[in-house]
C-alpha cells in the first residue's frame, strides 16, 4: 500500500507538467490563427482597390471576431472595409473604428472616430 501512495504523490508532477504542457500547446495554436486571420484581412483590404492605399491595424479579438482601425476617405470605404473582412474565411463578426480624413467634409466624422459593429 504504501508504495503505491508513494508512485501517485511522485507521479502528480509530472502529470501536472503534461496538462501544462496541453494547455500552452492549444494557447499557441490559438495564437498561431489568430494571426493568420489577422493577416488574411490585412491581405484582403491591401489587394481590394477600394481600401489598397489605406493602412489599417486589424485585431483578432477572439471566436473569429476582428476589428479593424485606421483613416479612409468617405464612408463609403468603410463600409467596403466592413463587407471585405466579412468575406473572408473565418471571420464571423466585423468591429471598425476607423476616422475619415481632414479632406473629407462628412458628418459621420465625431471625434476623429467612427465605430460601426457589422452585422
Amino acid at each position: 500500500m504504501c508504495h503505491r501512495h508513494y508512485y501517485n504523490q511522485a507521479m502528480r508532477p509530472i502529470l501536472f507538467i503534461l496538462l501544462l504542457l496541453a494547455v500552452l500547446g492549444q494557447a499557441s495554436c490559438d495564437v498561431i490563427n489568430a494571426t493568420k486571420l489577422e493577416n488574411a484581412v490585412t491581405k484582403a483590404l491591401k489587394d481590394d482597390s477600394r481600401t489598397g492605399e489605406f493602412e489599417f491595424q486589424v485585431s483578432h479579438e477572439g471566436e473569429g471576431r476582428v476589428l479593424i482601425t485606421g483613416e479612409v476617405d468617405t464612408a463609403e470605404q468603410i463600409e467596403a472595409v466592413k463587407e471585405i473582412a466579412a468575406a473572408v474565411v473565418g471571420v464571423m463578426d466585423v468591429s471598425v473604428r476607423i476616422g475619415l480624413t481632414d479632406n473629407s467634409s462628412s458628418t459621420l466624422m465625431q471625434d476623429g472616430v467612427v465605430n460601426t459593429p457589422f452585422f
